[in-house]
């Protein structure tokens, strides 16, 4: 028994085999995940970076869809450059992370599209001060948010630390209240 031999010989045949060659490597591609980079920077609203020095933020990506967390951590590193931050003047769209600035930066293996839920929360150091932000974002297979700004999430709100004193106060007999100046030292987030 012999096998029949096929010739391509027309212009057709060769758009036959090129249109069969092209579905079948789409039809692989398709379920294949791509590695997609997403940066979040967490960023205390008129202020700087939420990093290290505060115990970071807690950030969390989910799909905003199923509920289910895709990545989880904390922002790490340095507080960002003050003069970009808070001295240059920028035109609007002008990233103020450096590499100087804490970050969270993931990557996701997805396979389509997905809408994203990414928040923060922190400063972890400063439970009494924490405050939270999120947005949600479309993210697309391959296509990464890690230029300029990224994600940028500002949290509104300030740290107040009572200063050590060597001073004790009584409250005299018969009074009901009592004056004092406490030293504090207040930053915002």
């Amino acid at each position: 028994m012999s096998i029949p031999k096929h010739r391509i010989t027309g212009r057709s045949d060769i758009l036959k085999v090129v249109s069969t060659i092209l579905f079948l490597f789409l039809l692989v591609a398709s379920g294949i995940a791509e590695p997609t980079t997403v940066v979040v920077y967490v960023k205390a609203k008129g202020s700087k970076f939420i990093g290290t020095q505060v115990g970071g933020a807690r950030v969390t990506i989910k799909d905003a869809k199923s509920g289910n967390i895709l990545a989880e951590g904390m922002t790490s590193g340095p507080s960002g450059n003050t003069d970009l931050i808070m001295h240059a003047c920028r035109k609007g769209g002008e990233p103020i992370a450096d590499s100087s600035a804490a970050k969270y930066s993931a990557t996701l293996d997805i396979d389509k599209a997905a809408y994203l839920e990414i928040k923060a929360n922190g400063p972890l150091s400063f439970p009494g001060a924490a405050a939270g932000a999120s947005v949600t974002q479309w993210i697309l297979p391959g296509k990464s948010i890690s230029q300029g700004d990224a994600i940028l999430l500002e949290l509104s709100g300030l740290i107040v630390n009572m200063r050590e004193t060597d001073k004790e106060y009584h409250i005299p007999a018969g009074k009901k209240s009592l004056q004092i100046t406490v030293p504090l030292q207040i930053t915002t987030l």
